[in-house]
């Protein structure tokens, strides 16, 4: 069941145009066009997803924040083909938004995922149509990173502070370097990533707190 296992990866895949497009695409189209509205790309950051490729020369590994290279470009070689995308059944709770004009059958305008790692005790990140490539915003993950460890949230399962959440959001919103077109403006842009990027912390460490810990066997 990918819901259970790729949450976030469901969540984007649910968005994907048209129920046809979505029952006959995949996410190595996504990869392959690396448009930066992409829906799958936010999912794949933020789970920390690696390409398979293949030529004549053989199979490499790409991890996926070396595939996007540039707008519309990726790090394959012109000889080779995507494979197999490889991501981890998920340890923690994982999140996907996407704003557009309607529900259905839209390019987003901006989107945003976030993925918590138990196991690890990271958190990660997936802009999407908010700067010319697909990007993590690293150094709101750095921050929450360091404030989750510090407070000792992950073993006492605390609610998040306003504060940390609100400066998380507000370092997702300035990673974004997006653009003004025809779907939206690059200030509206920013906003939406900051919304997006707060909720979705609070719905993912609500998860976390209800059913997480209790398969760590914390208290």
């Amino acid at each position: 069941n990918l819901r259970a296992e790729l949450p976030g990866l469901a969540l984007a895949s649910h968005t994907v145009a048209s129920p046809q497009i979505r029952n006959r695409g995949g996410v190595g189209g996504n990869l392959g066009t690396a448009s930066p509205a992409g829906d799958a790309h936010p999912a794949l950051l933020a789970a920390g997803a690696e390409v398979e490729v293949e030529s004549v020369r053989g199979n490499r590994f790409i991890p996926i924040d070396e595939f996007y290279t540039g707008v519309k470009r990726n790090a394959l070689q012109p000889d080779e083909l995507i494979k197999t995308v490889h991501i981890k059944k998920a340890d923690g709770p994982q999140q996907y938004s996407k704003v557009g004009t309607r529900n259905a059958m839209v390019i987003a305008v901006c989107a945003f995922g976030l993925a918590l790692h138990p196991e690890t005790r990271t958190v990660r990140t997936g802009i999407g149509s908010a700067a010319p490539t697909p990007i993590r915003a690293k150094e709101a993950e750095a921050f929450l990173n360091a404030a989750l460890e510090e407070g000792g949230f992950w073993d006492n399962g605390k609610i998040i502070t306003p504060s940390i959440a609100k400066q998380f959001a507000d370092l997702c919103s300035g990673a974004a370097n997006p653009i003004d077109d025809v779907r939206g403006t690059a200030k509206y842009r920013r906003h939406a990533v900051g919304i997006m990027a707060r909720r979705q912390l609070g719905w993912t460490w609500e998860q976390y707190r209800g059913t997480g810990r209790t398969l760590e066997g914390a208290a």
